[in-house]
């Protein structure tokens, strides 16, 4: 369910998605320990900011980071930091954003990640 709700929500259609992944999150109720409740989590604060609704995309986020943080998972805290940044840096929050893709980068790198789109927008200062 969420693999369709991910390829909706990609191709410009996030309202149709969100009672997918709405459905998605209520199944995973109560399975805090489960790797995909993470997934469904992003997908579900990537749908509430394209749909901008920043505000609930945002306490999704932090709900991302705290689940990553207790199945142990460090890539969690990459998605936070640069997730949060681009949520923060479209409600106008430019400073904010600008540290957490600072953080999202130093991330990237010690994870072996690309980061050619983070560089990308810290240049743009």
């Amino acid at each position: 369910m969420n693999n369709l709700a991910n390829a909706w929500a990609r191709s410009g259609e996030p309202a149709t998605a969100l009672p997918y992944v709405e459905e998605s999150m209520s199944l995973l109720t109560g399975r805090s320990s489960d790797p995909y409740l993470v997934v469904s989590t992003k997908t579900y604060a990537q749908i509430l900011h394209r749909l901008g609704r920043y505000d609930e995309a945002i306490d999704r986020i932090y709900q991302l980071r705290a689940l990553g943080r207790e199945q142990g998972s460090a890539h969690v805290e990459f998605d936070f930091a640069e997730f949060l940044g681009t949520v923060l840096d479209q409600r106008g929050q430019r400073e904010p954003a600008i540290a957490h893709w600072r953080r999202a980068l130093e991330l990237a790198t010690e994870q072996g990640r690309p980061a050619e789109r983070l560089r990308a927008r810290l240049a743009a200062d």
